[in-house]
């Protein structure tokens, strides 16, 4: 698979439409071009899911959203992937072996202060 490269501007509608259009059933590497990928809520994915351990407010809005797949692995090459806003960075839904490695998951602002010590 090609590279997806980070642009500078929001990659939420473009990596979930290249995920969107990989086959099921063989397995897929999918390797990110090494970069700061920017995900941004006005063109995630919204969903209702019901997790546990997490504040209850539906639809979420989803930076990446595996839906009816196999066996793909996701590989960012050490790139940070920055959210904005409240975001599910990741969700996994009816698939299996899907594998993310070698990102950094971070929020443009935190939700809670830092302390300092």
């Amino acid at each position: 698979m090609p590279a997806l490269c980070p642009t500078g501007r929001s990659i939420t509608a473009a990596i979930n439409c290249f995920i969107d259009s990989v086959a099921t059933g063989r397995p897929v590497l999918i390797k990110l071009a090494t970069g700061r990928y920017d995900f941004y809520p006005d063109s995630a994915y919204l969903a209702t899911y019901y997790l546990s351990n997490t504040y209850n407010v539906n639809p979420r809005q989803l930076g990446i959203l595996v839906k009816n797949k196999r066996h793909i692995l996701i590989d960012g090459q050490g790139s940070a992937f920055i959210f904005h806003g409240y975001m599910q960075p990741t969700t996994s839904d009816n698939s299996e072996n899907i594998t993310l490695q070698n990102i950094c998951i971070d929020w443009d602002k935190p939700f809670l202060p830092k302390p300092e010590w």
